[in-house]
């Protein structure tokens, strides 16, 4: 099995917006990272497989001394329409339209990725500089995961925010 996953970042100050891409895809062979049970979604609301990412994304934050972050209707509704249009295309890339379809953010990044479920996914997410860097940002107060799973491959989208505003609905 394969996994790649690729993370970017954009910061917005007022009016400009400086992008800083980190466009790393890594194929990794998932041998090391397999285990024996696969997380499969369920049927309405959050999915179980996105319940394991949020679950193992904030453990990692408070083992590394850093708050959990909050989840956002919002950020979850662009995390799953972007896991969704990459399974459909099963093709692994981010969100063109990231930084206007998220609103009021001074901060705002994205994880993608597929595997063969969470636990490989994350463990992945984590030895990769790039990613772990989103995860761990101290920057993000947000969170929105969008997780699909098709043909046994969880294609996932992780949307982190710290919005502009604090009491944003958007």
């Amino acid at each position: 099995m394969n996994f790649s996953p690729t993370a970017v970042r954009w910061r917005s100050n007022c009016a400009i917006r400086r992008a800083a891409a980190l466009m790393t895809p890594i194929l990794l062979l998932a041998a090391g990272f397999l285990v024996s049970s696969t997380v499969t979604a369920s049927p309405a609301g959050a999915t179980t497989v996105e319940e394991c990412f949020t679950r193992m994304l904030n453990h990692a934050r408070t083992a590394h001394h850093r708050p959990r972050l909050s989840t956002h209707a919002a950020l979850t509704r662009v995390a799953r329409q972007q896991a969704h249009r990459m399974a459909d295309k099963r093709m692994l890339y981010h969100n063109p339209n990231l930084t206007s379809d998220v609103r009021n953010w001074r901060w705002v990044g994205e994880n993608v990725g597929y595997g063969p479920d969470c636990r490989t996914i994350h463990a992945a997410l984590m030895a990769s500089p790039p990613h772990r860097a989103n995860i761990l940002d101290r920057d993000y107060t947000q969170l929105g995961i969008g997780a699909v799973v098709r043909n046994g491959r969880v294609w996932v989208a992780q949307v982190f925010r710290r919005p502009m505003k604090p009491s944003s609905r958007g």
